[in-house]
């Protein structure tokens, strides 16, 4: 029998009036599995590509519901992001997350989890794309100038 065979079967009942209370709570269960959104197609690599990372930097793969949860809105979002606007596109743009995690400031570096990252995804991409912070680039640009200087008292123009 399919889901909605089953389903459609639940209602004759309870219109028959055979056991309504049970085949009422089995009808409700039916219809949530049915109305169940199918999870993400890259999903379970993601989920490998995360405890990849995790044990990269030796630390424990323990996924709970809030990480699986917060994995399951976070593949949407990057695959809204991506050029392509696929799930194959999603998965690639957490890969690079995960890639060039050490372009991010020690705040976030400290925070790996799934959780943390979809809650502070758009930062997290504005700080690999273009540095850790504003503070980093002032001290880049003081060391530039610093050499610039050192190096004209060097040679004495």
């Amino acid at each position: 029998m399919t889901l909605k065979e089953q389903i459609s079967w639940c209602k004759s009942q309870i219109k028959a009036g055979y056991h309504v209370e049970v085949i009422r709570s089995i009808l409700h269960r039916l219809q949530a599995v049915e109305n169940k959104e199918p999870p993400h197609p890259f999903h379970n690599q993601a989920i490998a590509a995360y405890k990849e990372f995790l044990m990269s930097y030796k630390l424990p793969a323990v996924i709970d519901i809030r990480q699986g949860k917060a994995l399951k809105e976070l593949l949407p979002k990057l695959q809204g992001l991506t050029a392509t606007k696929s799930p194959e596109g999603a998965f690639n743009a957490l890969v690079f997350i995960f890639t060039n995690w050490n372009r991010l400031n020690d705040y976030h570096q400290k925070k790996k989890t799934l959780l943390h990252i979809n809650q502070n995804l758009v930062e997290l991409l504005d700080q690999i794309r273009n540095g850790a912070n504003k503070q980093q680039s002032n001290v880049n640009e003081a060391e530039q100038l610093a050499n610039e200087i050192a190096a004209k008292y060097k040679t004495g123009t």
